[in-house]
């Protein structure tokens, strides 16, 4: 739950080029751990469940 509580948390932070979505800007996903206090030891795990709902994310918007 930790890890889909941060993904609701950067929704406004995807890259967005001429050809859609390509990825969350992980400078806005390191600023909003550092705003919720993440501690730094949850933040690799956490990190690597985002990305797999990132990828999730994407190929959902490329396939519509």
């Amino acid at each position: 739950m930790p890890a889909f509580d941060l993904f609701v948390a950067v929704r406004t932070q995807w890259r967005v080029g001429m050809a859609g979505p390509s990825g969350l800007d992980y400078a806005g996903v390191r600023a909003c751990m550092d705003l919720l206090g993440t501690p730094e030891g949850e933040r690799p795990r956490l990190f690597a469940d985002l990305q797999v709902m990132e990828a999730a994310a994407l190929e959902h918007f490329r396939s519509n």
